[in-house]
């Protein structure tokens, strides 16, 4: 219990230093303590005469290591350079080498040092991390290759700290990194298909920006966010005999650009790509990527469903053709009352303090090059979220948007929606439907979505003491999508956060169509919003 009452203390400090409030003057202090410049000077014979108490035998040794420390800040460089504190060296690792060594590198991935001074820096990324499954490819190892890395100011003289110990008292400064330069090559094989594809690319980082060039061949899912993961969609496939990840097949040259400074007022993501795009079929054997066989499923096709493509029998979708794609897009994102503070020289923002703005642009181009789409997308949203009480709080999303030009829309270049087909509920828990169709409401017409999720400390269950001392909470959420064929679909459900040192959230959700009640579902979800691999 008192593991549980001091954890929710620590929490509820850092949520009041985070929003700049007071915190107890019993434990915090404004003051500032400055050394006198005739501090070194003076001898112990003075120190001795004005001390009222004696120093123990643990200060004599504390003062005289700060002045041996003192003296040799003011000595030779040489002896400068043993205070600096660097980082270790992740290429250096415990244990003796031989073949055992290799091996472990070979499987789990190994990093080069080109010398301590060296900016360069070489990474083996090892295929197994990418393991995956799905009924299209079989078997697939992803991700398999090299990077080299540069980083401007690398070295040890100027990627480090200082510390200074001097009369004037003690100052600590770091040289932040200029700019940082990444190579890679990375590989990805089916054994279905016995197909080896590759992509390479190169990304250039500098002060608050990153811009990447890229290209090859890959797979990708129609939904460029990749709502399902593949390591779930893999576990799926194999227990439950459920393969919700659909795939195509793309050669593509790719140029993103985007700001990487988080929390800011203002960011911005800009890319154009040019891909020759192709559906791609699951295998004829499917049975084999199955432990279990239950009863009543089977394998979907890889063609998504989708009610704006269905065929004359409307349980069917029609596949996507062959051809190439041209596109263009940007998006902005505003937050115009972003609070921040400067905590000994460091700026921090604060993170719901502001609505969230956002703004985005996509063109498809059509005949340059080949190119077979003609079609341009707006859309705008807004995202806030804020306290309305002790660990109880608000978060809301509005997006709406429309294809301003329809005359040659591709499925992959549809607007997508964040839906869910998995009793696991992960990621963003605002923005994500419960059990929403990952495609079947996809639409190339216009839209509009809107997402509310309450947190409250005391409300229904949490009026018992025992539940608000385990740090359990009390959550509501809403989903609605409308789309010319969505039919108003909406979600309402209930949740419970199971408590503090367990991020994990037991819910309820119940789906409407026409503002009638469709189903019930459970999910076991997370409060934490986080990624769990990408194809």
């Amino acid at each position: 219990m008192k593991k549980l009452m001091k954890e929710y203390e620590k929490q509820d400090l850092k949520a009041k230093e985070e929003k700049g409030e007071d915190i107890d003057l019993n434990f915090s202090r404004n003051d500032s303590t400055q050394i006198d410049s005739m501090a070194s000077m003076r001898s112990t014979a003075f120190w001795d005469s004005i001390r009222t108490v004696p120093l123990t035998i643990a200060e004599v040794k504390s003062y005289t290591r700060l002045d041996s420390i003192v003296v040799v800040n003011e000595g030779t460089q040489e002896q400068k350079d043993s205070l600096k504190v660097s980082k270790p060296d992740p290429s250096k690792r415990k244990g003796g080498g031989g073949g055992s060594g290799f091996m472990d590198g070979l499987l789990t991935g190994h990093t080069f040092r080109f010398g301590k001074k060296s900016p360069w820096r070489l990474e083996y990324v090892s295929p197994v991390w990418g393991l995956q499954l799905n009924t299209v490819e079989g078997i697939v190892l992803n991700g398999g290759g090299f990077k080299l890395k540069y980083k401007q100011g690398a070295g040890p003289k100027k990627n480090v700290e200082e510390i200074d110990i001097s009369t004037n008292g003690i100052k600590r400064t770091s040289v932040r990194q200029q700019s940082e330069w990444s190579f890679n090559g990375l590989t990805r094989y089916s054994f279905a298909r016995q197909k080896l594809m590759a992509t390479g690319g190169v990304d250039y980082t500098w002060k608050r920006s990153v811009i990447n060039f890229s290209g090859g061949q890959t797979v990708s899912q129609f939904n460029p966010e990749n709502p399902m993961s593949s390591i779930l969609n893999s576990l799926t496939t194999l227990l439950l005999e459920r393969n919700f990840i659909k795939i195509y097949e793309k050669n593509y040259v790719r140029l993103d650009f985007k700001t990487n400074r988080q929390n800011e007022h203002f960011e911005i993501k800009a890319n154009i790509e040019y891909a020759d795009r192709s559906a791609l079929q699951n295998v004829r054997k499917t049975n084999t990527y199955r432990w279990i066989d239950w009863k009543k499923r089977e394998f979907t096709s890889n063609i998504p469903f989708n009610e704006e493509l269905t065929d004359e029998s409307g349980t069917a979708s029609f596949e996507m053709q062959p051809h190439q794609a041209l596109t263009v897009g940007i998006s902005a994102y505003y937050k115009p009352w972003q609070k921040y503070k400067i905590r000994k020289g460091k700026t921090s923002y604060y993170d719901d303090d502001s609505p969230k703005l956002s703004a985005s642009y996509r063109k498809g181009i059509n005949s340059a090059f080949g190119s077979d789409v003609n079609y341009d997308f707006l859309q705008v949203g807004i995202s806030h979220g804020f306290d309305t009480g002790i660990r109880s709080k608000l978060s809301y999303k509005l997006a709406a948007g429309a294809f301003l030009n329809d005359k040659s829309v591709q499925f992959p270049d549809f607007q997508h929606f964040a839906g869910n087909q998995f009793f696991f509920q992960y990621g963003d828990p605002v923005g994500t439907f419960r059990m929403l169709d990952y495609y079947r409401y996809s639409t190339s017409k216009r839209f509009v979505e809107a997402h509310v999720l309450t947190e409250l400390r005391k409300f229904l269950l949490t009026q018992i003491t025992w539940f608000r001392i385990m740090g359990i909470k009390e959550n509501f959420f809403a989903h609605y999508l409308a789309t010319p064929d969505s039919n108003n679909y909406g979600e309402l459900g209930y949740a419970l956060d199971v408590g503090i040192r367990f991020p994990f959230r037991l819910e309820v959700a119940n789906s409407f169509e026409g503002f009638k009640y469709k189903h019930t579902v459970f999910r076991i979800g997370t409060t934490m919003n986080f990624p769990l691999g990408k194809n």
